[in-house]
């Protein structure tokens, strides 16, 4: 896993499924912090100490709305109460990681939730933010 490597996320271990294929939606495992660094990678459009280890030309594209497997707030879509630049990576049970680069944040969840819409992911951010609302 050289790219994450190059991030420090070092405790990232990705299962496969029944039949042996990746499923980094579902199967990926890391730390909080170590989310919380891919988080904010991509808050600095691949950059990480100075470096640009992606091609910034890659999240243009995938933040234009293709989304490459992310979920995009665009034209607040999935939550209204959120900025429309919002960056969800969802996995399991409502963990994730939500990125909002107009407000320079990064936040991982871990908990997992079962069922699911026993979590309001867009309350939670959104108490989040107003709490360091000036």
């Amino acid at each position: 896993m050289l790219f994450f490597d190059q991030i420090n996320v070092n405790s990232l271990v990705v299962d496969t499924d029944a039949v042996g294929d990746f499923v980094p939606s579902a199967f990926a495992h890391a730390t909080a912090r170590d989310w919380a660094r891919f988080g904010l990678f991509t808050l600095q459009r691949g950059q990480w100490g100075g470096k640009q280890v992606l091609p910034e030309s890659w999240f243009d594209f995938a933040l234009s709305g293709n989304g490459a497997y992310w979920n995009l707030n665009t034209k607040q879509q999935f939550y209204k109460s959120l900025p429309e630049d919002t960056i969800f990576y969802n996995g399991k049970q409502e963990q994730g990681i939500a990125v909002i680069p107009s407000k320079k944040l990064v936040v991982v969840r871990l908990g997992g939730t079962n069922p699911s819409k026993a979590w309001n992911q867009e309350n939670f951010l959104k108490k989040i933010l107003e709490s360091i609302a000036p």
